[in-house]
């Protein structure tokens, strides 16, 4: 799972999100967070997670997010009712 910080307050939508992981898969789940703006995002696999935290943090910041780390210790249960 990635996590992605800093969104801008003045919004941002699934389909931003998505763009930013699609260079690395098709993303499994995401979950937009507006307070604070952050976003949860589930990969196929955590390779491409891997990948997609470390092209963003060797690249300039993006102009979508400041932040991008990856939430290995984070587990949810996005079908949880």
């Amino acid at each position: 799972m990635v996590k992605i910080t800093g969104l801008p307050e003045s919004g941002c939508s699934e389909i931003d999100i998505a763009k930013l992981a699609q260079p690395f898969g098709t993303p499994v789940k995401i979950l937009l967070i507006t307070k604070p703006s952050e976003a949860l995002v589930t990969m196929q696999d955590v390779e491409s997670a891997q990948e997609m935290v470390k092209l963003y943090k060797t690249q300039s910041r993006s102009r979508i997010c400041s932040r991008m780390s990856l939430a290995s210790n984070f587990w949810w249960n996005f079908n949880r009712r």
